[in-house]
């Protein structure tokens, strides 16, 4: 990595540390905050549907029969879901029967799509290993939550206890979360489909609604089952259409 790279590819990097983390973090704290972790897992697998539909617009990418009838179905799953909102999410209005947190979450994956795609570009320039261009808007974002935090007076190095419980969750997400977890992404972006990479995250809702009841007291919930069973036929027949293409 060289300082001539990183000078001329500034803005770019700025942007990009905005769209794939800055903002997208923000909100999604927001959603994590009122939604069950299982319900906003679930949004949170969206993904795929929403690179299908940027590579749609930007590159023409076509829609088949399959793939829109594989996307109806995952989002006849979602639209359970949203149906059936918590009080806490009431609490919040939102849009019809989409609450803030919902949208918070939903509205966190277009953006970080975006910047994901931008990010791609950069990496395919071959300036840049994926742990480098990870490294680099992970500092960047986090300079910008520190200069947020600022001027919204929400500066505060003592406002989390410092106990063995807290330094091992934050030891386990930066390590395991950021480090391993966004090189091996930027590494499977450089060289595989971004529509593939994406749905490899689909069994993730079904596992934090099993850990729930465990972890966080949340009660299994048979809607979410029914729910996920929409979607993940529907993710399957879009990822065979996509195969075969």
């Amino acid at each position: 990595m060289h300082f001539n790279y990183i000078r001329q590819d500034a803005v770019k990097i700025l942007g990009i540390s905005v769209l794939t983390m800055f903002v997208p973090s923000i909100l999604k704290a927001y959603g994590f905050k009122y939604l069950v972790s299982s319900k906003a897992a679930l949004l949170g697998s969206l993904d795929p549907l929403i690179t299908a539909v940027y590579a749609y617009l930007l590159w023409g990418e076509k829609l088949t029969l399959t793939k829109m009838i594989g996307m109806m179905l995952s989002f006849f799953g979602i639209f359970i879901l949203l149906a059936t909102g918590s009080s806490t999410e009431t609490l919040f209005g939102g849009i019809s029967i989409v609450s803030w947190p919902e949208l918070a979450i939903i509205g966190s994956l277009i953006i970080s799509r975006y910047g994901w795609i931008l990010a791609r570009d950069v990496l395919k320039s071959e300036r840049y290993s994926s742990s480098e261009l990870s490294s680099l808007i992970m500092i960047t974002s986090g300079m910008y939550a520190l200069i947020a935090a600022y001027f919204l007076h929400e500066y505060n190095f003592y406002a989390l206890p410092i106990t063995s419980h807290t330094t091992l969750l934050f030891a386990y997400s930066v390590i395991f979360g950021e480090i391993i977890g966004y090189t091996i992404y930027g590494n499977l972006l450089k060289k595989h489909n971004i529509t593939l990479i994406s749905l490899s995250g689909l069994s993730i809702p079904l596992f934090v609604h099993l850990y729930g009841p465990f972890l966080l007291n949340e009660p299994l919930s048979v809607t979410f089952f029914v729910a996920f069973g929409f979607f993940a036929l529907g993710m399957y027949i879009f990822y065979r259409d996509t195969e075969k293409n």
